[in-house]
């Protein structure tokens, strides 16, 4: 089962380019490079906490309603795609990952949830972050030591290399990371909602 979700994500992957999705709105303009959103310090989040400015709440409900469209959009746009080449699948449509940059942005949103102000979720994040840089290094390091050419054309050598990527990216998300030892609540939710673990 792992192996099939895996191989039809390397399909929807590779369809992406040739599907239409929604534009991200101008405020997440910044913290986009390449296609791939990277939260930053999190200022495109500001209008969903307490004393925010009139334009920043704005900003801040056309994000979301951004992320709802790019997901139903993609969902709807991958499920006629497989289906022209053969494949009966039906894509969720709550799934972030269908749309790359979507789901990326996706991802980032709970965490603005589980704060009662800016500066405690300012606080957190800033804590959470050597223990990211830790888990990105180690990941990266047991990515590359993978001997699969992730250029390489063959499918099964494509699975190969995004295997490792792909699930430790995903366990962090899964709360795995909640154990860490002297890591308060805080700090912790932040690790596993707030740090960008869909670029992969």
């Amino acid at each position: 089962m792992a192996r099939r979700e895996i191989l039809l994500r390397v399909i929807v992957t590779a369809l992406m380019p040739l599907l239409g999705a929604a534009a991200p709105p101008p405020s997440l303009v910044p913290f986009i490079t390449k296609d791939n959103f990277n939260a930053g310090d999190y200022e495109f989040a500001r209008g969903a906490f307490p004393d925010a400015k009139p334009e920043q709440i704005a900003s801040w409900n056309a994000i979301k309603s951004y992320v709802h469209a790019c997901e139903q959009d993609a969902g709807l746009a991958e499920d006629a795609q497989l289906k022209d080449i053969g494949v009966k699948a039906v894509v969720p449509r709550n799934r972030g990952y269908q749309d790359h940059l979507c789901g990326q942005v996706s991802l980032a949103l709970p965490s603005a949830k589980a704060f009662k102000n800016w500066d405690n979720f300012q606080k957190a994040l800033k804590r959470s972050l050597p223990y990211y840089q830790t888990y990105e290094a180690a990941l990266t390091a047991a990515s590359n030591a993978i001997e699969v050419d992730s250029d390489s054309q063959n499918l099964t050598e494509q699975i190969t290399a995004r295997i490792i990527p792909d699930q430790g990216w995903r366990y962090p998300m899964m709360g795995t990371l909640d154990t860490l030892s002297g890591v308060d609540t805080e700090t912790s939710t932040v690790l596993q909602a707030a740090h960008p673990y869909g670029n992969v």
